[in-house]
């Protein structure tokens, strides 16, 4: 059977992105780190749904394809301006990332291209892209819910120790008990060293 062209974008992307995604799990940190995690559910996800898709075009596959892409898409875009989840700032803009993004797009090209070709109407379409890019929102607001729940998933660079040399009481600006100084009470005189005898003696002669 002659597969259509709307097919063949929806799985091409599928499988880019997918395997782009694995690509980077140990660049994210593996399995130690949430977002190696979330980088290998999201891969195996989009590999899986490019077969499913390839064998059978059903409703319940074109809503999973769109919620993938579109959620996957929104997530990206809010990272680049706000802090990521479980980590301490908003991500870099890279090649990677890019072209990830673009395969994702070319799911949600081509499921819309399957919705005219099933003269179903792309305008009906739309909301179901909206919904799909709102849940990339609520994905990024469980995960920063999720840093509470999660500790041990955050990056070595939100649990390490502050270093000594930072530390606003390190031992370089302690003051040792020796070199402390006494406070004198107001009002009270300092007092005077001892004079030997001698010295005193010394000191009225020469005042003579």
């Amino acid at each position: 059977m002659r597969l259509r062209e709307s097919t063949w974008l929806a799985v091409s992307g599928g499988l880019i992105a997918g395997m782009l995604h694995l690509a980077l799990v140990a660049q994210r940190g593996g399995l130690r780190d949430a977002h190696g995690i979330v980088f290998l559910a999201l891969g195996l996800a989009q590999l899986g749904w490019a077969g499913l898709w390839l064998v059978e075009r059903s409703r319940a596959g074109w809503l999973l394809g769109l919620a993938l892409a579109g959620g996957s898409i929104a997530l990206w875009l809010v990272t680049r301006v706000a802090r990521a989840p479980f980590g301490d700032g908003a991500e870099a803009i890279d090649a990677a990332g890019l072209v990830s993004k673009l395969a994702e797009a070319m799911i949600i090209a081509g499921l819309l291209l399957h919705e005219h070709e099933e003269r179903r109407g792309v305008r009906r379409a739309l909301p179901w892209v909206a919904g799909a890019l709102a849940l990339g929102m609520v994905t990024y607001a469980g995960g920063i819910a999720a840093e509470s729940m999660f500790p041990n998933l955050l990056p070595a660079f939100r649990t390490r120790p502050l270093p000594a040399s930072r530390s606003p009481r390190s031992a370089s600006t302690r003051r040792s008990p020796s070199a402390w100084t006494p406070r004198r009470a107001p009002g009270s005189r300092a007092r005077s060293s001892p004079t030997s005898p001698s010295t005193a003696r010394t000191t009225s002669r020469s005042r003579g």
